[in-house]
């Protein structure tokens, strides 16, 4: 199969799913990744981080929080990138990688700054607080 013929399918798919089971968000955003949708799968991407943090599973959060981080660096997205960064901080407190936390929020702190977002400055300050 070609393809552009297989981006095509998976993107009718997500598609699909967003109408008729829009809970399904890991198979939302795997389909738009691989229909190369990137910015529609990134709300889903950081939704299944955020439910995979309240399994305590924390190795798959960090998966979707780490694929929704490589979007940001594309798509500037002030509100999803506050999500993301303060998910993958507790996701890598829940794995016990206080260093990683650490450098996270710090990222957090600077990519807020360019964002301009004062509101998500001070969640990464308190962050680093903890």
């Amino acid at each position: 199969m070609l393809m552009s013929t297989r981006r095509e399918l998976h993107g009718r798919v997500a598609e699909y799913l967003e109408q008729v089971s829009p809970d399904r968000v890991n198979d939302i955003a795997r389909h738009f990744n691989e229909a190369r949708q990137e910015a529609r799968a990134l709300p889903y991407f950081v939704e299944a981080g955020s439910r995979a943090n309240r399994a305590c599973s924390a190795p798959e959060a960090i998966g979707n929080y780490t694929r929704s981080l490589e979007i940001l660096s594309d798509v500037k997205d002030a509100e999803l990138a506050r999500r993301a960064y303060e998910g993958m901080g507790d996701a890598l407190v829940l794995g016990n990688n206080i260093a990683g936390a650490v450098e996270n929020f710090h990222t957090m702190f600077h990519s807020a700054q360019e964002y301009s977002d004062i509101p998500m400055q001070v969640s990464a300050l308190n962050k680093l607080g903890f």
